[in-house]
């Protein structure tokens, strides 16, 4: 120590000093914990500490000379005495600053003050640039801000350079990196004052580090840590300051895990995006919002193999506690596990504009039941308007708020409120989800149910919803469009509201499909008699259809079509019309021959799909039953299709709980279903194997269906999420059907087979196989159609190969002839008579069977027992008669209600049925010659 105070007493240092630092070396060599003393280069290093103080007083003693000294240590070439100094130095430091007679200098505070953080300078100086970290020193010791400030941003820099994974660098640049990150950071705070550390400034700050080209001349190579300092530093104030009772600081402290939150990459250039919807829509921070108008949705998705969690801040833009908890929500039904639901432009924008669209109407906005129709409406105009401004997305925020309003009635069902917001419209969910209610709503149509029980209604532009009591199949319509404005006469408009209005539909496709095809008849008309106005007519009537222009409406569908069944269906309706109006257009009725359509007999069908080809098919389809949960529900679809009589609609509409009996014994089951042409639900028996692949369907699709958001689809079998789901733990689900439809014809064009096929061939290829095989086994008209389904008349149509006469009769008698027999024959011979009736001739002179027809039933079909009779002729030139017969008493027979007529009808079918025949038969052999 000797040596010691002799160095110091032929130094230039200062009394002040010089007492210290001998104070220090003494009591640190006394001390037998200070290990450092013992280092063979310790007296060295305290040789070069006493030369770094010299000229230096105890008054000009400050954090710049302090630094300096850093920095003269740091130039020391010998390693060893350079980690000794660094080592002595803060301790000597905190010696000096508790043990100086000098306490009342305004340097000895600073450096007081600042001790702990100059000690963790000198701690860490081994590496680095030490002009950089002087320079943060001083950037604290300089800065404008507070004293409260001042002191956060040290215990901060002093916390970071404590952080072993902070300090953990491979290279000396990633130090200097991070030491001019902290120096650009305490730059930025530095001039802040506790009450300046807001939300608001917050945002400001994090939309520059990520957006701004010059900020604080930071590379932006080096914003990556910038970006994680910066809420570190503001959790740092948050829970260290002394001024924790601030406003600021409590609505910090209370959404800290918002400072957390990771600020959106840049847009794309395209976007388009204004500094308006930048700074407050796009964005994670928007500079004008408060933490409680905002809302975190946290979600996953995946990226390169691996789960991604993420998460989002919404603007809410209100302080309205009811709408935000709505709109929260309404958020949370979003899709949790794709990136772009919660951060799509049009949902933000939705969502930031919703307080606005309400207008004054926010004020009051406290309950669920606030939201109604009125609201709804105000809403749709101001989101059509915003939409017009904004054009950055296909998706409309009328769309989004078509998705709120859907949320929002499930949403009233799920909570069991007593509230319709609908109310006397009929505007449901399937309503809203129809690509064309933006259309129909802007131009003001109304949308309502269909009750012939009711007036109808006033207004022309018309939305008739389905009926929720109907049975609802899957593939049905949910509603149709009717502008009886597009109809010129407006009598004409009235009579065919009126008309349809009093028509009991069981389907609104089939009122959709009159209204278009009875307005094209009276426009027809009414241009008709505009291009006629200047005739006059040679006969005046006073009918309102002519013959002339029913042979003019005549002609001009006839050439629009081709196919008979095609244009008998267009005269159909309007046959309809002219005869429910009859009276008032003083109709003829013998014009109503211009709406038959002359149909060729039926020449039987060529099976449809050929067996080769369907194979062919189910193969191709087979290939993706065992890789995919869709590609095994749409092979059951088709093995379905194959295996019962159900239509492709009957088996996509097949309800979950449409299992209702199941006999294992007897290898069948039986499920209840609606029908195409049904109302209500029917049963069907079908194999044992069947019933096991809907119950693999069911099974298939649980899922779901327990989680579906809209919960309408969710009674059906066949189902499939949408290509994104609402959240993790839901799903907005839809009909396989188009998906069945495009696989079909997606093969179809893979396999280039000779004929184009419709999924409708599979119905016919069946039915036909069956037919062939009933026919063999003797089976009677109505086993068969038991196993095909459908009515006899459709069969005969469509379905049924008619070389076999017998079959062919009894399926156009709809009777049973195989066991009936006659006395009366066909003959070629057309002199065979003196007495003759409209069927045929009597071998005797006179016939007496008159005298039993005793019923009015009997006196209109007088030949009656003359069928029976063993003298009853006909020759196979009548057999156009007979066709009309059996067509008459079949209708008859379908409308009676009285059992006596219907045995009659019954009996008088078989026999015109045998007669029928023989003139088949013999027809057929006078062709065969």
């Amino acid at each position: 120590m000797d040596k010691i105070k002799s160095i110091l007493e032929n130094n230039n240092n200062d009394y002040e000093i010089s007492r210290l630092l001998y104070s220090f070396i003494d009591t640190k060599a006394k001390d037998s914990n200070f290990t450092i003393k013992n280092n063979k280069h310790y007296n060295s290093a305290i040789k070069y500490l006493i030369k770094y103080f010299e000229y230096i007083t105890i008054e000009n003693f400050s954090m710049d000379i302090y630094l300096s000294i850093i920095e003269k240590i740091s130039k020391n070439k010998s390693r060893d005495i350079k980690a000794i100094l660094n080592k002595i130095l803060p301790i000597l430091l905190e010696y000096i600053v508790d043990n100086t007679n000098n306490k009342l200098s305004p340097n000895i505070n600073e450096l007081f003050e600042y001790k702990d953080t100059l000690k963790n300078y000198c701690n860490n100086f081994l590496i680095g640039t030490p002009s950089i970290r002087k320079s943060i020193a001083l950037e604290i010791y300089s800065s404008k801000g507070d004293k409260e400030i001042r002191r956060l941003l040290d215990g901060f820099i002093c916390k970071e350079f404590t952080a072993p994974t902070n300090l953990n660098f491979d290279t000396v640049k990633g130090v200097e990196e991070y030491l001019y990150t902290l120096k650009g950071l305490v730059n930025l705070i530095g001039s802040y004052k506790i009450t300046d550390i807001t939300w608001r400034n917050y945002c400001n700050l994090i939309q520059k580090v990520y957006f701004s080209v010059t900020f604080c001349n930071i590379k932006s190579s080096n914003r990556g840590k910038f970006k994680s300092l910066l809420p570190e530093l503001f959790k740092y104030i948050i829970n260290n300051t002394k001024f924790n009772d601030l406003k600021n600081i409590q609505e910090l402290n209370k959404f800290q895990d918002y400072l957390y939150v990771q600020e959106r990459t840049k847009p794309s250039s395209n976007s388009n995006y204004d500094q308006f919807i930048f700074q407050e829509v796009y964005t994670n921070f928007p500079i004008s919002s408060s933490p409680s108008q905002l809302h975190l949705f946290e979600y996953s998705y995946k990226s390169k193999g691996n789960i991604v969690n993420s998460s989002t801040l919404v603007n809410l833009n209100t302080d309205n506690i009811f709408i935000k908890k709505i709109l929260i929500e309404f958020i949370n039904t979003f899709d949790k596990t794709q990136k772009s639901t919660a951060t799509r432009i049009e949902n933000r924008l939705f969502i930031y504009y919703f307080d606005e669209s309400l207008g004054s109407l926010s004020k009051n906005m406290n309950c669920i039941e606030n939201l109604t129709f009125e609201t709804f409406k105000k809403q749709f105009q101001f989101y059509d308007n915003k939409d017009s401004q904004f054009s950055f997305s296909n998706v409309k925020m009328i769309d989004v708020l078509k998705k709120f309003y859907i949320f929002l009635l499930s949403y009233i069902e799920t909570n069991k409120y007593n509230h319709k917001i609908f109310i006397n419209t009929a505007i449901n969910v399937k309503v809203l989800s129809s690509s064309n209610f933006n259309t129909m709503f802007k131009e003001g149509f109304k949308f309502i149910i269909h009750s012939p029980f009711e007036i109808p209604p006033s207004e022309d532009k018309l939305c008739i919803v389905e009926n929720k009591s109907s049975n609802a199949r899957a593939t049905k319509l949910n509603s149709i469009r009717l502008d009886f404005s597009e109809i010129y006469d407006l009598n004409f408009r009235n009579d065919l509201k009126i008309f349809l209005w009093n028509k009991n539909y069981n389907y609104i496709g089939s009122m959709y499909s009159d209204f278009y095809i009875i307005k094209d008849f009276l426009n027809l008309k009414y241009e008709y008699d505009i291009q006629n106005s200047n005739i006059t007519p040679i006969v005046r009537t006073n009918e309102t259809f002519s013959e002339d222009f029913m042979l003019t409406y005549m002609c001009s569908i006839v050439s629009n079509y081709n196919k008979s069944k095609t244009i008998s269906n267009t005269f159909s309706p309007v046959k309809s019309f002219v005869n429910y109006y009859k009276d008032k257009y003083k109709f003829n009725t013998l014009l109503n021959d211009y709406l038959i359509c002359k149909q060729t007999k039926p020449s039987g069908s060529d099976g449809g799909m050929s067996i080769d080809d369907f194979n062919k098919i189910a193969e191709e389809f087979k290939k993706d039953k065992n890789t995919t949960k869709n590609g095994e529900l749409l092979f059951i679809i088709l093995y379905l299709c194959t295996k019962t009589k159900l239509r492709i609609g009957d088996i996509l509409s097949l309800r979950r709980n449409c299992i209702v009996y199941i006999d294992k014994r007897n290898y069948y089951g039986t499920i209840e279903h609606y029908t195409k042409t049904e109302e209500e639900k029917v049963e069907t028996q079908i194999p044992l194997e069947c019933i096991e692949s809907i119950q693999r369907a069911i099974n298939l699709t649980e899922d779901y269906a327990k989680n579906a958001i809209n919960k309408e689809h969710s009674k059906y079998i066949f189902i499939t999420p949408s290509t994104y789901q609402i959240n993790l733990d839901k799903y907005t689900i839809h009909s396989l059907s188009s998906y069945f439809y495009r696989k079909f014809y997606e093969v179809l064009n893979s396999l280039n087979l000779e004929k184009k096929y419709r999924i409708y061939d599979i119905r016919h290829m069946r039915k036909n196989e069956i037919i062939k095989a009933a026919s063999k086994a003797d089976k009677d008209i109505h086993e068969i159609l038991d196993m095909i389904g459908g009515t006899i008349q459709t069969n005969l149509n469509n379905y049924i190969n008619s070389k076999d006469i017998e079959f062919y009769v009894e399926v156009f008698t709809g009777t049973v002839i195989s066991n009936v027999n006659v006395n009366g024959e066909v003959t070629l011979n057309q002199n065979t008579s003196l007495s003759t009736n409209v069927l045929g001739s009597c071998k005797q002179s006179a016939c007496n069977h008159n005298d039993y027809q005793n019923t009015d039933l009997l006196k209109k079909y007088p030949f009656y027992k003359c069928l029976q009779c063993k003298d009853f002729v006909t020759t196979p030139e009548k057999i156009y008669i007979f066709e009309h017969y059996i067509e008459e008493i079949k209708t008859f027979k379908k409308n009676t209600l009285n059992y006596e007529e219907s045995t009659i009808c019954e009996i008088l079918l078989q026999l015109l049925g045998v007669f029928y025949q023989k003139q088949l038969f013999m027809l057929n052999r006078n062709k065969e010659v």
